[in-house]
């Protein structure tokens, strides 16, 4: 499937080289951790105290700490305390899913919503917001056991059934107590490794990476999406598609890096699929 396909920086042949020089035949991953021990920026964390326990006196101290780890003003969080924490507003976790598309009307129309919803987000009506933009984030990792590799056993520690509900049976605020993100993972491992990695607040990522990549490549994706398969077969938007693959719309933001990505994808698995059955029945 397209949307099981990754762009991996230039560095996977080497990879894959070290590990049959080295005889590996497993690699560990860190996949999951932002998720389970609450890494995601959100005022709902402070929302969360407040549908929980209502105004007693350490909400205070979770608003603070809420506004320190979002980098939002204290209003701006007392105001998501008071819409869903004690008035219980909720906030669909699948609205971060509405962002820019490049998909045209008519497919964006076509799609039914609950083929993409999961009853682990939708039969939980009674918890916090927090913990249900958990879950959906949770969600999201099961892709990580579809993903392929031939050269060694990818293994995911973090992504198993019992650390999944330990974490989702923590407050989101007692994971990022004192403004910090994953303050309870860190306190766990204290002493156990480098005072370093403890206090890291940042690390690496690969969305700068792609949108450098991205930009560098725009004459060969203008032409290879716009006058691709997907733009004639109407699936794409043809102005959405032009205002997006320009050098400004990319260094904006990364708003638009996924769905570009996500177009490529699928470009490059329809144009193999249909050579290989034309291939197949020459």
């Amino acid at each position: 499937m397209p949307s099981l396909m990754c762009f991996l920086p230039e560095t996977l042949p080497m990879r894959e080289r070290i590990a049959k020089e080295r005889g590996v035949q497993a690699v560990f991953s860190g996949q999951g951790g932002d998720h389970f021990f609450q890494s995601v920026s959100t005022r709902q964390i402070a929302a969360e105290y407040a549908w929980r326990h209502g105004l007693r006196g350490e909400l205070l101290r979770v608003v603070v700490d809420t506004s320190r780890f979002t980098r939002k003003p204290i209003w701006s969080v007392a105001g998501a305390v008071v819409n869903n924490g004690l008035l219980r507003r909720r906030k669909d976790p699948y609205d971060r899913l509405r962002t820019p598309s490049l998909l045209s009307k008519a497919v964006s129309d076509s799609m039914e919503p609950s083929q993409f919803r999961h009853p682990w987000v939708d039969a939980h009506e009674s918890i916090p917001n927090s913990k249900r933009h958990q879950a959906f984030n949770i969600l999201d990792t099961q892709n990580l056991f579809r993903l392929p590799s031939h050269y060694a056993e990818i293994v995911h520690p973090l992504v198993s059934q019992p650390i999944i509900e330990v974490c989702l049976q923590i407050p989101s605020y007692v994971l990022t107590y004192g403004g910090i993100d994953r303050a309870l993972v860190r306190e766990a491992f204290d002493g156990m490794v480098p005072r370093e990695i403890i206090q890291r607040t940042d690390k690496g990522a690969t969305t700068g990476y792609f949108d450098r990549l991205l930009i560098r490549n725009l004459p060969f994706l203008q032409q290879y999406l716009l006058n691709g398969i997907l733009m004639e077969r109407g699936v794409l938007d043809k102005r959405a598609t032009e205002d997006a693959l320009s050098e400004a719309s990319l260094v904006r933001g990364s708003k638009l890096l996924f769905p570009v990505l996500s177009a490529i994808r699928a470009e490059f698995w329809l144009r193999t699929w249909i050579d290989s059955g034309q291939r197949a029945t020459a």
